[in-house]
């Protein structure tokens, strides 16, 4: 083998020789210049970094291969290096031969020749890219969740192997009661928060700790300044080390369920004070979902029905009170679904106990149908008297109708002798006038008999609806032809005592009778809240001014004085008010005012 020369002269390229092979062997780009800053030499991973042939580059000056941009600082720190002979580490920016601008770190390093003088430098080239972009990636990975970290709503701390407080993020600040500074260091079981586990156990930062795994609960504190309570979701999730059992770190989140655990144990003694309350009440009280299915009752419930309250709840309410697989006949429940109010009726049980039941529909907040509440009242008493009590005005009714027959039977025989006596006197006899006060006495005794036969039933029957426009019809046949009739009531119906038409007639008849000139009746319904309003009204005289409160009181009239008196008493049974409000000259004008659940729209 032969030996290699003495001194490879400066300048010239060795090629061939074991030098050129052994630097073409690195694969980091290498290059090496003379104190001209001319490059006299490169390898192979240089050339290719570059981007040309070693002809290309060898004889050259950075302005002759970089931009200006990237030449001018390689020619100042090559300047730098070569004043100050050692060597030299910097990193900056390169265009390599793909065109892309990397990120490198140059590491240069001054030779000298044999006599010791700098004749040159030597340097390589160092692709930190990747490394410089995974940086950037996780820079900007960790500014993310720092900011993540710092505006999120739950409180977290970073706690080391201890259990100490490393870090704290704003939320776990205002959760804990201290500054960040003032967390350090801080165990989450520091007597300063008093911490206390729904459990009664361990706090779960230490069984994290102590166990490697992952724990959660509600933990009590009170705020180290305020002395405020608060509960906390506490979850600590440890890590530990590849193939290391004991965790070296461990994140705890907290989240303030104060307000909610408030309004839970608000809600829980709200509840508990209504079933108190709806338990001492004897009424039913039944809560069914949507399928008919109980889903609460009050005590007096489960008592009528003789069973635990565990044994109904879950089951249809035709299943439990009337024993049947099948949805009863008189359900109320398709009449409150198509009307969306609260209907009521009542239901005789088969022991005989009648209720008076009302359902009532149950919304959310959004107004969807979510269930129905059952309510019934025991009126089994209340029934029976009523029964007794129609019974006795049966009773009455007839007994006052035999008497008014056998009145009415002395009237007439009266009245024949009455007449007698006219005939058998003369004109100018002194007792003329007392006859003729006899006969007008003998026609008021019978026209009051008359009207008791009409209003023997007032009150006996109970409130009914009825459609006006029937009732107004067969009223109206008291208006005399000449008189023009109109109305526009439509399909409205009225819950009021059957004597109702009676009320109706009566104002026809007043209008027919006293009105004066009446040329036209009209009877219009004006519906509103609280009361809609029957409207009957003429065109004759009016009433006076003076009189409209007294048309309505007993004895008040030309005749027997009861029509309208009466006509009062039957509207006011059922609510219902009447008043007079024409102007005087202009028509009189009754207003019977219903109240809005008295009336209603009616059905085919």
């Amino acid at each position: 083998m032969n030996s290699p020369p003495d001194k490879i002269p400066s300048g010239q390229d060795d090629a061939p020789g074991f030098l050129q092979r052994l630097v073409d062997s690195i694969s980091i780009p290498l290059f090496y210049k003379d104190t001209r800053q001319v490059y006299l030499g490169c390898n192979s991973a240089f050339a290719e970094f570059v981007g040309l042939a070693k002809d290309e580059i060898i004889g050259k000056t950075v302005y002759d291969i970089f931009p200006p941009e990237f030449a001018e600082t390689y020619q100042i720190r090559d300047t730098e290096l070569l004043a100050n002979a050692g060597v030299q580490e910097y990193e900056f920016s390169f265009r390599s031969g793909d065109g892309m601008t990397r990120r490198v770190v140059f590491y240069k390093a001054t030779y000298t020749d044999r006599s010791g003088d700098v004749d040159g430098l030597v340097g390589i080239v160092l692709d930190i890219t990747r490394q410089r972009n995974a940086e950037e990636r996780l820079r900007r990975s960790e500014e993310k969740f720092r900011m993540l970290f710092e505006t999120m709503n739950q409180g977290v701390v970073y706690q080391d192997a201890g259990g100490g407080i490393i870090d704290a993020n704003p939320a776990a600040e205002a959760i804990l009661g201290l500054a960040r500074t003032r967390l350090f260091g801080k165990n989450l079981t520091d007597p300063c928060w008093d911490a206390v586990c729904e459990d009664g156990e361990d706090h779960p930062a230490e069984a994290a700790l102590r166990s490697g795994e992952k724990c959660r609960k509600l933990v009590g504190i009170k705020d180290p300044v305020s002395g405020e309570e608060r509960w906390v979701m506490t979850s600590s999730i440890p890590h530990a080390g590849k193939g290391v059992a004991q965790p070296y770190h461990q994140f705890t989140t907290l989240v303030d369920l104060t307000a909610e655990i408030q309004f839970e144990r608000a809600l829980q003694q709200s509840e508990a004070e209504k079933a108190l309350i709806l338990n001492s009440v004897d009424d039913v009280m039944i809560y069914l979902d949507r399928d008919r299915r109980i889903i609460w009752i009050n005590d007096a419930t489960a008592r009528l029905l003789g069973m635990k309250k565990e044994e109904i709840i879950g089951r249809r309410c035709y299943e439990v009170v009337w024993k049947s697989e099948k949805r009863c006949r008189w359900c109320r429940i398709p009449r409150v679904v198509e009307s969306g109010k609260a209907v009521s009726d009542e239901v005789t049980r088969r022991d005989g106990r009648t209720f008076h039941m009302t359902t009532y529909p149950v919304h959310d907040d959004g107004g969807t149908l979510v269930g129905y509440i059952e309510k019934g009242v025991d009126v089994t008493e209340i029934t029976m008297t009523r029964q007794a009590l129609e019974v006795a005005n049966r009773k009455l009714a007839l007994l006052s109708g035999i008497t008014r027959h056998d009145i009415l039977n002395l009237v007439m025989a009266l009245t024949f002798y009455t007449g007698e006596v006219e005939k058998g006197i003369p004109e100018d006899s002194e007792l003329a006038p007392m006859v003729g006060k006899i006969k007008e006495t003998t026609r008021w005794i019978e026209q009051q008999i008359s009207f008791t036969r009409d209003y023997e039933n007032l009150g006996v029957h109970g409130a009914e609806w009825q459609r006006v426009s029937d009732l107004l019809q067969r009223a109206a046949a008291v208006i005399p032809g000449e008189i023009a009739y109109t109305e526009s009531v439509g399909d409205l119906e009225v819950f009021a005592d059957p004597l109702l038409e009676k009320v109706f007639y009566n104002l026809f008849e007043n209008a027919a009778s006293h009105g004066g000139r009446v040329t036209e009746v009209s009877v219009s319904f004006v519906p509103g809240d609280p009361v809609g309003t029957i409207v009957i009204e003429d065109n004759g005289v009016g009433v006076p001014t003076a009189e409209k409160e007294r048309i309505f009181q007993r004895g008040v009239g030309r005749k027997t004085g009861l029509g309208l008196f009466l006509s009062k008493e039957v509207l006011e049974i059922s609510g219902i008010e009447i008043r007079e409000t024409g102007g005087e000259g202009e028509g009189a004008r009754f207003e019977i005012l219903v109240p809005v659940e008295a009336y209603r729209s009616g059905r085919a």
